[in-house]
């Protein structure tokens, strides 16, 4: 119990910057597509 909770807090970090880097690349391709048009 102690060591889920002591990582706990790692899987949300981990979590958040994975679902922040998908977000980014989801994101630059249409950024892109936006400067050359």
């Amino acid at each position: 119990m102690m060591v889920t909770y002591m990582i706990s807090p790692f899987l949300k970090i981990f979590s958040l910057n994975l679902t922040s880097l998908l977000f980014g690349f989801m994101l630059i391709p249409a950024f892109v597509d936006s400067k050359n048009t």
